[in-house]
Parts: structure tokens; C-alpha cells; sequence
């Protein structure tokens, strides 16, 4: 996948996920405040249209629905919450219902993910605020209550059980609105959306060959009241393929209960191990043993019934033996949603640690591929995680260890989830190897690791260990080479004091174990360099430029500037322009790599930035001392972009602008790589010269600023307010 194709789709969810209240994940152009646009929209009369969200066929708002079928008057809840407020319209998008319905049995959980001040009552402006956990952000999205509705003026999508009920069909929109539209929900796997209502991490449970232990996994999952959805395989011949047993194929049910009963018969006790589902549909339940209605459930005293809240309805409900349950279901998702609910036994001396790092693939750089590659998979980021004698947690010695891999943006809405097939290994390292070798060649390419996953085409794989005390390096990678994405790793580990010993080694940082082989290290995907490599710029390395070099290029800089200031002996930014746009090859300036895009040269925001940094005398111009000091950094910018421009085409890729930026010493992370192509980019996710000189002139100034505040400190700085608008003002 070529960022360089990809429009960026990125940006539906990682611009704003920047932890302020009310950022909208989609809003490209501004963050969607609730309390803002529900202020204005009560001054104004007027009820909000999300210009973000827009109608794509004939939508309805609440009231008009209600009016139009005799409900009465809308309501956001009524009476209580319930996982029988979930019934599936036409969207296929069971995965996500299932995951709702169990979050309903949690009130906090709940609340978390539905704003309290959501109201058809009170201040109503046709807004309503929701919350997820999207990739490590939990951020609030705003919507509008217009829904798709069908030719009758129904709901055609999600609905309540009560018809004036609207909680649920607007929390759908919501999610929705996340990746793109109401198509982007059409396929899935419910613990996406347990990640995306919780923040916690998922495990798979293949139930052609469970666990011994699965039902009590599963019992343990309620009482901490973990999320947890089944599924079954879909039938290749016909989509939700209703089968004898009233199961339906390639369908998902929320797992809402796991009892054992005793059943007296004869004078002996057996045990029964049941599971209660539901179907999000609200209709079509399970027909064998167990089901409503049933000659077994007549085996049971009335207070075990009562006990199971046995009822025999067409809700959607029911329960089954646990044997016919892991030989129907095909998987089983649960999400441990509390640090404690990772436990196999509670021990009260023992706590869960989890910690999250931010990572990338990018191509030619950090895409390295699975192990098969065995030249490029040692360019893959790397983790080190060290487990101490005080993470033991059995006689056997061993320590827990959970490591969870999320890999962003796959979810799209012209097609079916779009997920690289991804995995991690885990080398075990001696002490020595942390000093002595090359973690990125040798050890890298011919070490089998301790553990490792398999691959799967998924959003997410997680697996548990337990391990010897000791250091482990952990590689995350997709199995192909030179796929792009961003991802999340998450790594869980138990121990028994508090004191932190996790360590995150970046791809960056084990430069510094590279065998010295005598040549030069660039910035340039941290390959060894050598001399010939200079030959473009007629030097050798280490070799400094001759006076006479000097002399000639310190008179070009000073004829530019006389002939563009002429007797004034300063420069305005409409000056600067000239300079600057001479610079730019004339082949750029029209039609060229791509047929619908062209230079337009410097504008006056790049020229007017580059005099607010330069301008040391506050005159609003530039003089010759401050022009040639600009023009020898604008110099080494544009051999910067020259370098790395590899396409040849005058733009840069996103890929390109990292390794550009990186050779400058601008070391700045994917997120902020995103943002500056989204906000200086052309609409085909590149960068043209000028607008990489933007890009520069900011983040140098940035960077220099953030350095003065943070002194010896650097990873943290202080600004007060005042400070902080000068700053990104002046940038």
C-alpha cells in the first residue's frame, strides 16, 4: 500500500485524536465543540446539520419520525438502559450491535461511551455528543439526529424496542461517522468495537479447540464484567443463512451470562453448564435443547429459573448448553476492560501494568516484513521490555506477560475492512547483547525468536506469555515488506511493586548498537554512507568547501538580495517571493506527475513566516546580515528536499518528508507527519517545494522554542499561555 495513493485516509480518525473535549474525528476543516455548536444553534433558532455527516438519502429527524408514525414525542432514553434497546435494522453491522448490547450490562462503561446531557428535552438543538477509545485517544464525536429512514418514514437502520427510543440509532450514527459513513459498518468483528467502547485489550478464542478452561474463562469475564461476543462461520453460498437450529450463519450474538445448575434427578446431582446469547436482531433464537420453552428448563425449581431470568419471549434471547455452544460458534472475542480482569487468580499483591507505544511502518524505512524477509526485517521498530524476579507470579518462576498489536485505519467505506496481515516475534536477549551487538543484522536475522505470532488479517492480534525473568525484544511487523501503516502496541505485565521497568528501545535508538564499520551514519534510513555518495555535491566527506567556493557563493547571495532591494537595503515579504520563486524549476510551474495540480510558487503566509523568524530587529523586513543568514538554511532545506525527492516529480511523499526532515535533524514522530501533509499538502498527499519550505520554517521554529522551555529537561516543556500563541503565531 503507497501512501502516496492512499489520499490519506488516515486523517478520518488520527487528526483529532488529540484528547481535547469534543474532536470530531472527522471534522477536517474545525473541532466540533457540543457545548459550542448547541449555544449557538439555541441563540440562533436553528437546529444543527453536521456539515461533516450530510444526508445521503431520505433522512428524518426524531421528532418528524415520531409525528409521521404516532409515537409521540421522542426520547433519548426510556426508562432504564437495556441490551433489548438494540435491534438490527438493514445494516450489516451485527459485529458492532453485539458489542453495544454488552456494554449495556455496564453502567459505567456506558456512561463513558453515552454523554449524560444528551436530552430531546432540555436545551434540544438537534445535537448529541457520544465518546470511543480510537487507537489510545478516547475522543468525543457530535452528530445530528438525522436518520436514515425508509419509504414508510421507519428507521432503516438501528432501532429500540420502544419506537420513540432514540439513544441507539444516534450512537450507531456516531460510531458511523468515526470511519467515513453507515457503509463502513457493513463487516467486522466485535472486538474492534469492545476496543473502541472500553479501551481494553481483546483476545480471540478459537472454539474448534477452546481452552479446558473456557468456561471458566468465560464465567470469570461476567463476574468482571468483560466484554464478550460469539460468532459463527458465514456460508459461502448465502449471506446470514438461517439454519434448522435457528442459528444464523456469519452472524454475531453478544455472550450475556455463564451459569452452572444443579439438576437433582433420581437422587444424583448434575452439573450444567449453560450460556446465555443474544441474537442483536431482536427475533431469531437458537430451537435445541435449552431453548424457550424447552422440556429441560422443567427439570429446574422455580427459583433456579427465576434465578436465570428465564422468559420465554421472541426478544431476541436464549440460552444453550455449553456443549452445543463451542460446537456450533466458530469464535469467541472477549475484552478484558480492567487491569484486573487480566488475572487468572486474583492476587492481591499483584497489579497489571499496561504501557502503550505509538509506531509506524513506512516503506524503504521501517516496512520491513515478517522474518521471511530476511534482509529487511531487521528494520522493523523494536521494543524492549525487561520482566524482573519481582513479575513472578507462579512457582514456576515465570511472569505474565500480555502484548497486543493494533494496526490503524483499516476500516474504509467503499469496501470491506482493509487490514495488512500482522504479528510480532519476541527474541530472548542476554545481558551481553544489549552492549555488544548489532540488534539490527546479525542477532535480528539469525535468531529464532522465544514466541511469535501467527499472522492474521485482522485490525488486532494479542497473545499472552509467560516468561523467565530476563530482557525480550519485541518486533512488531506485517508479513509482506514495504506495507505503510501506523500502529499501536500495547504491552500488559504483572508485578508486584510499583516501580517501573519497562523500557522502549525505537528503531532510532538502536542506531547507537550499529557496529561501527568506519562509515558515515545519515539521517537517511540509517544506512551506512559512503564516500561515494558525495560525489554529487563535489565533495569528500569531511572535506569543508574552498574560500574560493565561499567567496563565489557569499556574492550570489548578495547580488539576490541587492537586485530585489534595490536602494532600500531590506526586503518585504513580496521580495522574498521573487527570490524564492526563482528557485523553483520552471518544468514545475506547469502540468506535470500529476495532470490537475501545478506550482503556484511562494505565497505571502511562507514569505511573511520566514521574515517572522528571521527578523531579529523587528523591522518586518529583512536586511542583508538577516537574508544571508536565512538563504544559507534555506540552502541546505532545498538540498534536503532535492535528496530525498526521489520521484523526481518536484513533490514529496509522506515517506520522503520524514527522511527529508530527519536530515535536517527536525526528528519529529508519524503523527505530526500526517498533520503537516494534511494541513501544506496537495490534495494528492504531497508536498511541493515551497510548501516543504513551510513545513521547515515551522517545525525548525517549533523545535527551537520547545528547546529554550525544556533546558536539560527534553521531553518536557512549560508554556503559559501568552507563550505558547507567541510561539505558534510566530511559526
Amino acid at each position: 500500500m503507497d501512501l502516496e495513493n492512499l489520499r490519506y485516509k488516515y486523517f478520518l480518525t488520527e487528526i483529532f485524536v488529540l484528547g481535547q473535549k469534543a474532536a470530531g474525528v472527522r471534522g477536517f476543516n474545525n473541532i466540533q465543540d457540543y457545548y459550542t455548536i448547541q449555544r449557538q444553534c439555541l441563540e440562533s433558532g436553528k437546529l444543527f446539520e453536521d456539515p461533516e455527516f450530510p444526508p445521503t438519502g431520505n433522512w428524518l429527524r426524531p421528532h418528524e419520525i415520531c409525528k409521521n408514525q404516532g409515537f409521540g414525542s421522542p426520547k433519548f432514553f426510556i426508562d432504564s438502559v437495556s441490551r433489548f434497546d438494540i435491534k438490527q435494522g438493514r445494516l450489516g453491522d451485527c459485529w458492532f450491535l453485539a458489542a453495544m448490547a454488552a456494554v449495556t450490562a455496564s453502567r459505567a462503561k456506558f456512561n463513558r461511551i453515552v454523554c449524560k446531557d444528551n436530552s430531546f428535552d432540555e436545551n434540544y438543538a438537534g445535537i448529541f455528543h457520544f465518546r470511543f477509545w480510537l487507537y489510545g485517544k478516547w475522543v468525543e464525536v457530535v452528530v445530528d439526529d438525522r436518520l436514515p429512514v425508509n419509504i414508510f418514514g421507519q428507521l432503516d437502520c438501528l432501532r429500540s424496542n420502544e419506537p420513540n427510543e432514540f439513544w441507539s440509532a444516534l450512537l450507531e450514527k456516531a460510531y458511523a461517522k468515526v470511519f467515513g459513513g453507515y457503509k463502513a459498518l457493513e463487516a467486522g468483528v466485535s472486538c474492534d468495537a469492545f476496543e473502541d467502547f472500553s479501551g481494553g485489550v481483546s483476545e480471540i478464542f478459537n472454539l474448534s479447540n477452546p481452552p479446558k478452561n473456557m468456561f471458566a474463562i468465560m464465567q470469570k469475564a461476567i463476574k468482571r464484567r468483560s466484554l464478550m461476543a460469539c460468532s459463527l462461520k458465514p456460508d459461502p453460498k448465502q449471506t446470514e443463512a438461517i439454519g434448522s437450529n435457528g442459528l444464523i450463519q456469519g452472524h454475531a450474538y453478544t455472550v450475556t451470562d455463564a451459569k452452572t445448575i444443579d439438576i437433582h434427578i433420581s437422587g444424583e446431582v448434575i452439573n450444567v453448564d449453560l450460556v446465555r446469547l443474544r441474537n442483536p436482531w431482536g427475533t431469531k433464537e437458537w430451537n435445541g435443547s435449552w431453548s424457550d420453552g424447552k422440556v429441560e428448563w422443567q427439570l429446574l425449581t422455580s427459583d433456579q429459573r427465576k434465578e436465570l431470568e428465564i422468559k420465554n419471549e421472541e426478544d431476541g434471547e436464549f440460552w444453550m448448553s455449553y456443549d452445543d455452544f463451542i460446537s456450533y460458534f466458530e469464535r469467541l472475542d472477549l475484552c478484558n476492560t480492567t487491569a484486573q480482569s487480566l488475572d487468572e487468580e486474583r492476587r492481591e499483591d499483584y497489579t497489571w501494568h499496561t504501557k502503550s507505544y505509538d509506531g509506524a511502518w513506512i516503506k524503504g524505512k521501517t516496512a520491513g516484513g515478517c522474518k521471511n524477509n530476511r534482509e529487511t526485517f531487521q528494520n522493523n521498530p523494536q521494543y524492549i521490555v525487561t520482566l524482573t524476579t519481582d513479575d513472578v507470579t507462579y512457582n514456576q518462576g515465570r511472569c505474565n506477560l500480555m502484548i497486543s498489536l493494533m494496526q490503524k485505519y483499516g476500516r474504509s467505506t467503499t469496501s470491506r475492512p482493509n487490514y495488512f496481515n500482522i504479528g510480532f516475534a519476541v527474541f530472548r536477549l542476554d545481558e551481553s547483547y544489549l552492549k555488544n551487538i548489532s540488534l539490527r543484522n546479525t542477532f535480528i536475522t539469525y535468531t529464532n525468536p522465544a514466541e511469535r505470532t501467527t499472522f492474521i488479517n485482522s485490525r488486532g492480534v494479542t497473545a499472552r506469555y509467560k516468561l523467565e525473568p530476563g530482557h525480550y525484544l519485541i518486533v512488531p511487523s506485517t508479513f509482506h515488506k514495504d506495507q505503510e501503516n501506523e500502529f499501536l502496541l500495547r504491552v500488559s505485565y504483572e508485578k508486584k511493586i510499583d516501580k517501573n521497568k519497562l523500557k522502549v528501545v525505537t528503531f532510532k535508538e538502536l542506531n547507537e548498537h550499529l557496529e561501527d564499520t568506519g562509515n558515515f551514519i545519515t539521517g537517511d534510513n540509517f544506512t551506512p554512507c559512503k564516500a561515494d555518495d558525495f560525489k554529487s555535491c563535489n565533495m569528500t566527506p569531511g572535506e569543508p568547501p574552498s574560500n574560493k567556493s565561499q567567496s563565489s557563493e557569499t556574492q550570489k547571495i548578495e547580488k539576490l538580495f541587492s537586485d530585489a532591494a534595490g536602494s532600500n537595503e531590506e526586503i518585504g515579504w513580496l521580495e522574498l517571493k521573487t527570490i524564492l520563486d526563482s528557485s523553483i524549476p520552471e518544468e514545475s510551474r506547469t502540468k506535470g506527475f500529476y495532470s490537475d495540480y501545478k506550482n503556484d510558487g511562494f505565497s505571502r503566509d511562507i514569505c511573511r513566516s520566514i521574515i517572522a523568524m528571521m527578523d531579529t530587529d523587528n523591522s518586518r523586513k529583512l536586511s542583508m546580515g538577516e537574508f544571508k543568514k536565512f538563504y544559507a538554511t534555506f540552502t541546505k532545506w532545498k538540498n534536503a528536499f532535492e535528496k530525498f525527492n526521489k520521484s523526481g516529480t518536484w513533490k514529496l511523499s509522506p515517506s520522503e518528508l520524514l527522511g527529508a526532515l530527519e536530515s535536517l535533524e527536525l526528528n519529529i514522530s508519524i503523527r505530526v507527519i500526517n498533520l503537516l501533509v494534511y494541513r501544506y499538502g496537495t490534495p494528492y498527499n504531497t508536498l511541493l517545494f515551497e510548501d516543504f519550505i513551510m513545513c521547515a520554517v515551522k517545525v525548525s521554529h517549533m523545535v527551537e522554542r520547545f528547546n529554550e522551555k525544556a533546558g536539560e529537561n527534553k521531553d518536557n516543556a512549560t508554556f503559559n499561555m501568552d507563550d505558547w500563541i507567541a510561539t505558534t503565531l510566530y511559526a
